[in-house]
């Protein structure tokens, strides 16, 4: 049994599919919802949200065929640039949460930003 999960898990090894479209920061964040990740506090101003469309295996082939699309697309802004803060999915809302403004490292944020 052991060879079993072995060779299934094989299958399923890391690898780079994409990079990320715009500046990065240290301390951005993730989440995913349906077939998107998203990624937020990118850019120079750590305010953008962009998100990538992750498709299986069978989908991606087609994609890379012509078929699909596999491309970062920019959602929107934040209103304030922030790092450091996290990300939820509430309903069919992204939420982001408090963190640290990008322009001023003093400024620690408690507001709640939402994308639809």
């Amino acid at each position: 049994m052991h060879g079993v999960c072995s060779a299934r898990c094989a299958r399923y090894s890391a690898r780079v599919i994409t990079h990320l479209p715009s500046p990065l920061k240290c301390e951005t964040a993730a989440c995913t919802f349906a077939d998107y990740v998203y990624v937020v506090g990118l850019g120079k101003a750590s305010d953008e949200i962009w998100r990538y469309r992750v498709l299986s295996w069978c989908a991606l082939r087609g994609a890379k065929n012509g078929t699909g699309s596999t491309d970062w697309a920019l959602c929107s802004r934040l209103v304030t640039g922030r790092r450091r803060h996290c990300l939820a999915v509430v309903g069919r809302q992204l939420c982001v949460l408090a963190g640290i403004a990008s322009a001023d490292e003093s400024n620690v944020l408690d507001s709640v930003e939402v994308s639809l």
